[in-house]
């Protein structure tokens, strides 16, 4: 049944209009201006089409909803024809259905869509009725038209869905069953399939439980449980629950269902969708039990996994560990082979590691720096050949012996230039203990050589200088008794008697004893040095002249104008410089030349010299004689090492010491026929400016008075001094050894007899010495006044005496003047 949006049929429709159309004749007749009220009005209202045409097709009315479906207005419409309005293809078909029209079948209803200009085409259901006339021919036309392109569209899409559902619902495998209550309504081919069943209607009139398995409990049970599982498919919308089904063959299956609710008009019917699976339950059956061996077999295997994985673990730990270590051992081999490279390359010996022919396979950085060559040229050629431009090996060669030898080999070569060198060949075997090839590892030792003879010589001459010290002090005892003696002797006689001049003699002689033992002492330990700021220039040139006067050897002199000053003993230096010049006057007895330099250096620039860093006067005394042989170059600085007649070999020596005492160095190098050059190296002074003149002080004997404490362990040094100070006025105390002093010294004080002045031996052979004993006698009394003596003058307590407690010193040997003048000074300052 159609419904129009007024709510009214189509056939109510026509009958409104049938009866509108006899009313809106009727009022026509009576009136011509009433046809527009109401009836018209109306009919213009309705939202369905109207048109009245006659059997020509001229059309007398049509309403607006007319005029507006096909495009114009009521004026252009109402006269024209109604066949000009239709498509020329529809027109035949619309004149058609005119035809068929009779009175006992007025009305014929379809479905027409019409295509507006401009705009989308719609679907009308247009009703055609014809109106007769008593001879029962046809006098108009009523044609109503009412959109249903939504119907036509709901209409299209119901019946696509229903195609579509009735594919899915015939195409699907499982059964597909509706259920109203216990009446099955539908079911798919799939159903007919999985019950065998073969009639559908048949099937359609048993009920579902039919197809059920009533189970131990009976069919009610069963239709009681079958309707729980429905109400709740209806209350949440899906049910899903396994049945035991059975076919119409009797047989049963185990199924799997899905009750799904769904609207059919007013009532709500369920859609079962049932699935056979009783297969699937077999197979889960044989699955789980595949799945509990499959199990059984993987907790096995997992078993063994799980010891093979700790074994791995295990394994890959060790590995790890190796490979940790390995990658740890490469790189502290790569870090020490860097560290080696660097070793190698920063020292400055020659390093090659040939092969059995002389290749050189590789060289570190000194080899390069010595043959002027890259390493990359160095390699691959031979050494010799890359060292010496040679074409055959250096005789004895070393590396050679080593390699034909198979143990290590060393020797010595000397250069032209006069260099030394020190090789060392070492063999190099292959896994399989053969000779591969050899180390070679070549030293400059010409400074080591020097250094080495340097310390030989050192070496010898401080144990020359001990016997030497030991000489001289035992000599300066005896020469201060002859001294002290003849200087004693001369005052109790006069000067006109004949036994005076010999006693001169005597003195003169001893004089020249002195000074032998001087420079002994100075030999042997440098003797007491003066050290001052001194003018360097000014010693030069007044020793070299008086040294060279009444000769017919000249002096020349390069002198820097800013030279430094010296820290030296004036005495000393000038003893050593005149040593120089009387060995080269000696080199020179037919005339010459002295050329003396001096300048200023730097001990960082001497680097072969064994001098400390620091500024030096360089002094450099060269003569014009013919030189000193090589062979005994090394042995000038000997003591006692003379090559004439006549002398003591002690002037070189002397000069040696007294350079080394002051921190400095002697050197000397020649060329026979070109004569010999002595070289000075003077620390120089921070002091600048001129040296400052020490006034002299005038000594004579003369006498005193006092009490005197003697101190020496030599007896006859002891005699001299009752003689020579009793005699001056003196009173005397004597003692051999510091111990006998103390004690003397003690008793005195307690007798309140204290002594003025204290004379102290320093070297005791047997006992107590001076310097421990003044240590005692200070504690006894502070104020003591004692004189230190002794014949070792390099000893610190003669350099500075009061450093260690004394007022004054006394060298030995001394004659009485010296003695006398000592002892009054130190008594008169008390």
């Amino acid at each position: 049944m159609n419904f129009s949006p007024t709510g009214l049929t189509v056939e109510d429709l026509h009958k409104e209009i049938d009866r509108l159309q006899k009313q809106l004749m009727e009022a026509e007749k009576r009136s011509p201006d009433s046809r527009f009220f109401p009836y018209h009005q109306i009919l213009e209202e309705l939202p369905d089409l109207l048109c009245l045409f006659r059997p020509d097709g001229s059309i007398s009315y049509a309403n607006t909803a007319f005029c507006s479906c096909i495009g114009k207005s009521g004026c252009e419409t109402v006269g024209n024809s109604l066949f000009g309005c239709l498509p020329r293809n529809d027109r035949k078909r619309f004149l058609q259905r005119l035809s068929e029209l009779a009175p006992h079948k007025p009305i014929q209803t379809f479905e027409y869509r019409v295509n507006l200009s401009g705009r989308e085409a719609r679907w009308y259901q247009w009703t055609l009725k014809a109106l007769f006339d008593h001879e029962e021919r046809p006098e108009a036309y009523i044609l109503t038209g009412r959109d249903i392109t939504i119907l036509k569209g709901i209409e299209e899409d119901l019946i696509d869905a229903l195609e579509k559902y009735a594919t899915l619902f015939e195409s699907t495998n499982d059964a597909i069953v509706l259920i109203d209550r216990d009446r099955l309504i539908d079911c798919n081919t799939a159903a007919l399939k999985v019950f065998r069943s073969v009639d559908k209607e048949e099937f359609l009139q048993s009920g579902f439980l039919d197809f059920s398995f009533p189970g131990p409990d009976g069919r009610t049970a069963l239709g009681d449980d079958f309707h729980r599982h429905i109400t709740r498919a209806l209350k949440t919308g899906m049910e899903r629950f396994e049945w035991q089904c059975r076919r119409a063959d009797g047989s049963m299956f185990l199924s799997d269902i899905i009750l799904s609710p769904f609207p059919l008009g007013a009532r709500r019917v369920v859609a079962a969708i049932i699935r056979d699976i009783s297969e699937l339950k077999d197979t889960e059956k044989a699955l789980r039990k595949a799945y509990d061996e499959l199990e059984e077999k993987v907790r096995d295997r997992t078993k063994e996994l799980c010891e093979s994985n700790d074994k791995l673990l295990r394994e890959i730990r060790e590995h790890a560990k190796t490979e940790d270590d390995l990658r740890r051992s490469e790189e502290r081999y790569r870090r020490i082979s860097e560290e080696l490279d660097v070793v190698l390359n920063g020292i400055t010996d020659i390093i090659l590691l040939n092969d059995r022919d002389m290749n050189i396979i590789w060289a570190n950085r000194a080899a390069s720096e010595i043959s002027g060559l890259p390493v990359e040229e160095i390699q691959g050629r031979k050494c010799y050949e890359a060292l010496r431009n040679k074409s055959a090996p250096c005789e004895q060669c070393p590396v050679v012996q080593a390699v034909f030898t198979a143990s290590p080999r060393e020797g010595t070569m000397k250069t032209s230039d006069g260099t030394l060198w020190e090789i060392m060949g070492y063999p190099v075997r292959d896994e399989h203990g053969s000779i591969r090839g050899a180390i070679a590892i070549t030293r400059n030792i010409t400074d080591r050589k020097a250094a080495e003879e340097e310390a030989q010589k050192r070496c010898k001459l401080d144990s020359l200088a001990t016997l030497a010290g030991g000489i001289a002090h035992d000599f300066n005892n005896i020469l201060t008794v002859i001294m002290g003696n003849v200087s004693f002797a001369k005052m109790l006689i006069s000067n006109e008697d004949r036994i005076y001049g010999k006693l001169d003699d005597i003195e003169r002689a001893s004089l020249k004893a002195k000074e032998l033992t001087s420079q002994l002492m100075i030999f042997s330990k440098g003797g007491r040095l003066q050290r001052k700021p001194v003018m360097v220039d000014k010693i030069l040139r007044d020793t070299v002249h008086s040294t060279l006067e009444h000769s017919d050897i000249t002096a020349r002199f390069h002198i820097d104008e800013d030279l430094w000053m010296a820290d030296a003993d004036e005495a000393q230096l000038g003893q050593v410089i005149r040593n120089i010049v009387l060995n080269a006057k000696e080199a020179m007895p037919h005339g010459g030349a002295i050329i003396v330099e001096a300048r200023n250096c730097s001990g960082e620039n001497e680097k072969y010299l064994p001098i400390p860093g620091g500024n030096y006067v360089k002094i450099s005394i060269h003569d014009t004689g013919s030189g000193i042989d090589e062979s005994i170059l090394g042995n000038i600085f000997d003591p006692f090492f003379t090559t004439k007649q006549k002398c003591s070999g002690l002037g070189l020596a002397t000069s040696y010491s007294i350079m080394k005492k002051h921190g400095g160095y002697i050197c000397a190098s020649s060329f026979p026929g070109k004569g010999a050059t002595l070289t000075l190296y003077l620390p120089a002074s921070i002091h600048t400016g001129q040296e400052e003149e020490q006034p002299r002080e005038f000594q004579e004997a003369c006498a005193g008075s006092g009490r005197i404490l003697f101190m020496d362990d030599e007896a006859f040094i002891r005699d001299l001094a009752m003689s020579t100070l009793s005699h001056l006025g003196y009173e005397l105390t004597f003692a051999r050894e510091g111990s006998e002093a103390i004690e003397a010294y003690r008793m005195a004080l307690e007798q309140g007899k204290r002594f003025d002045a204290v004379i102290l031996d320093l070297t005791v052979a047997e006992g107590m010495g001076g310097k421990e004993c003044i240590r005692e006698l200070r504690k006894i009394d502070p104020d003591v006044r004692a004189i230190v003596s002794s014949g070792y003058t390099s000893d610190p307590i003669m350099t500075d005496p009061q450093r260690f407690g004394f007022s004054a010193f006394i060298a030995k040997p001394y004659n009485i003047q010296t003695l006398s003048t000592i002892l009054k000074k130190t008594i008169g300052e008390r």
